[in-house]
């Protein structure tokens, strides 16, 4: 079987990071990222908020391990040590912890508000979960083909090692009890809670064809939200023990998910050709908005004020509160690939590095 081809938010973007991070001599999982006065200008694909207000903190990661941190709304930057150098995709932060994950399967932590970082699993441990996991469902149903093709494929990616990259990741804190999962390509899911051992959700999410899972979000509800490849949408509400897979009825690829501006119920989901679907009852129903154009819509965020922001692949973000949608004046130079709100505005990530963008019309 030929290795199906990746889709990700923002594609271009995430192609060129694959290919700043192709194993060469050395092992990128075990080469430190490379400290550089310009990093706050590389390919960055991800941002993550944590605060309101003076002590708002913002996390960006990218291109070759870089991870930034900004305490003053994105003005300025300061580089963070992390023991990898492989491309990071997707962050997500509270309090003092912090998540990163990647290619080739890694997943980071920071308990220090994002200023130092360890490994906590790579695509070497990550494999070895996803090909138990699709043994478990093959042998729940040996007579169903589609178990026995998904755990085929599962063998077939894994002959190419620890490469297969994780573009999501969302935390969760109820009671003092903490839940991570990070998702990614050919229906990788990950959980680990209270700090405890990784496990593969593989076969409990109703994804037989493996398709691609290109983000994850805990929504305002506390339900983990994750969107794909084909339209879908899979909804846990017991913190990934259980998951309801979704139809939007449209076939592309989902991109994020964001919790629906304030006075509007549930939650969006966006991705290709501008397509945006709204549900108001966690997936049983989707209500398509109007197209946001006809590019990719790569990222979203939400502000204190309750405000929705979601950029096209081109860097053009469109704000919608509960009654309007804008279109901002001012578009960042290259490809977007994030976005984030910060005090008056929002700060944008992608093949430019960083760029605050003002929240006015």
């Amino acid at each position: 079987m030929q290795r199906r081809g990746f889709l990700r938010a923002g594609c271009a973007l995430c192609v060129a990071g694959y290919a700043s991070g192709i194993h060469a001599a050395k092992d990128w999982l075990e080469l430190p990222a490379r400290m550089s006065a310009r990093a706050s200008t590389r390919l960055l694909l991800a941002l993550s908020r944590d605060g309101e207000g003076a002590k708002a903190r913002l996390v960006a990661a990218g291109q070759r391990g870089i991870i930034l941190v900004s305490s003053d709304q994105g003005t300025s930057w300061q580089q963070s040590p992390v023991p990898v150098y492989v491309t990071l995709t997707a962050l997500t932060a509270f309090g003092d912890r912090a998540y990163a994950v990647g290619y080739d399967g890694v997943v980071l932590k920071s308990d220090d508000a994002g200023r130092t970082w360890r490994k906590l699993l790579d695509g070497r441990d990550g494999n070895a979960l996803t090909l138990a996991a699709a043994e478990r469902r093959f042998g729940a149903s040996r007579k169903d083909d589609d178990a026995r093709i998904a755990l085929e494929d599962v063998k077939a990616t894994l002959e190419f090692g620890p490469a297969n990259p994780l573009f999501g990741v969302a935390a969760q804190s109820v009671g003092g009890r903490e839940t991570v999962i990070a998702v990614g390509a050919f229906g990788q899911a990950f959980r680990s809670r209270d700090g405890g051992a990784w496990e593969s959700l593989l076969d409990r999410i109703d994804n037989p064809d493996n398709l691609h899972y290109n983000a994850i979000t805990l929504t305002r509800d506390g339900a983990f939200v994750i969107v794909s490849e084909a339209g879908r949408v899979h909804v846990s509400v017991d913190a990934g023990e259980s998951w309801r897979r979704s139809e939007t009825g449209y076939n592309g690829a989902l991109f994020g998910v964001i919790d629906a501006p304030r006075g509007q119920e549930g939650f969006w989901v966006h991705g290709f050709a501008g397509t945006i679907f709204a549900t108001a009852d966690r997936g049983a129903t989707w209500r398509e908005l109007p197209r946001l154009g006809r590019l990719p819509l790569v990222a979203s965020a939400r502000n204190a004020a309750g405000e929705v922001a979601i950029v096209a692949l081109n860097g053009t973000t469109h704000v919608a509160d509960a009654t309007r949608w804008r279109t901002l004046k001012k578009r960042p130079a290259g490809l977007a690939a994030a976005i984030i709100a910060s005090d008056g505005g929002w700060v944008v990530a992608g093949s430019k590095g960083v760029a605050q963008v003002p929240g006015g019309a």
